[in-house]
């Protein structure tokens, strides 16, 4: 799959086909991504990235996740989201 740009530096889904992704956001900075994720018939995961130089062999900037969380609730799931976001400050 061809990676995405998103603010700026590129997004590589490494995620299974069968999660559905609920939400994407940035950090004030853009700096940070979080997206939530559903598990079909499961529960929910809140992936964290932080922006990257790319190593010799990519050119540009890359998102590389930085924390990764399950919970039963998608609320729950939005809420670590935005804790993820600010925790940078």
């Amino acid at each position: 799959m061809t990676p995405e740009l998103i603010e700026g530096a590129y997004f590589s889904y490494a995620e299974p086909v069968t999660w559905d992704c609920c939400s994407s956001h940035i950090s004030f900075d853009s700096q940070r991504l979080a997206r939530v994720y559903q598990v079909p018939g499961s529960f929910f995961r809140m992936l964290g990235y932080v922006k990257v130089p790319g190593t010799p062999q990519f050119i540009g900037e890359w998102w590389t996740e930085e924390h990764r969380v399950q919970v039963e609730s998608i609320d729950e799931a939005e809420q670590l989201a935005q804790e993820f976001l600010v925790a940078a400050k």
